[in-house]
């Protein structure tokens, strides 16, 4: 399911002309839908980059690592073990264009980001339609939630 919903998202950079995208969650205040709708929990912090083409990288809390690796064999999973500039500089090291939400980042990354003279900002467009479609499993699970609704209602 992860694999096929970051191919979907990786179709819909590529069709815009970005390299890539960072995503993120961090603490209750700020949060990515788009995380939520990839991993399907609610990581308090998180931060991901997933590029136009090839394996996405998940940072997250050192003590979550390895579950959340052993969850998603798709993803590079690594621990936030540096500042933020650090572990994501090696990975905006080239000229690219970088698509980011705006409102699901803190003011720092934002401004890291923007600084970078590698890097040009961009806003990903249709995210929606993206998350709007699902695999025949999200289907049977939305099927499984509806029927335990109408049980208890």
């Amino acid at each position: 399911m992860l694999k096929e919903k970051i191919q979907n998202l990786q179709k819909l950079l590529r069709k815009q002309n970005l390299d890539g995208l960072v995503i993120g969650n961090f603490g209750h205040q700020i949060h990515d839908d788009i995380l939520y709708y990839l991993l399907l929990e609610d990581l308090e912090l998180g931060l991901m980059y997933i590029p136009a083409k090839g394996k996405s990288t998940l940072w997250g809390i050192s003590f979550e690592v390895s579950e959340l690796a052993s969850h998603r064999p798709e993803l590079n999973v690594l621990p936030f073990d540096k500042p933020i500039e650090k572990f994501l500089a090696p990975k905006l090291k080239t000229k690219q264009k970088i698509a980011v939400r705006e409102s699901a980042l803190p003011q720092n990354i934002y401004e890291l980001l923007r600084k970078n003279k590698n890097i040009k900002l961009s806003s990903l467009k249709n995210e929606e339609r993206v998350m709007a479609i699902k695999s025949e499993k999200e289907i049977n699970l939305l099927a499984q939630a509806g029927e335990l609704t109408g049980i208890l209602f």
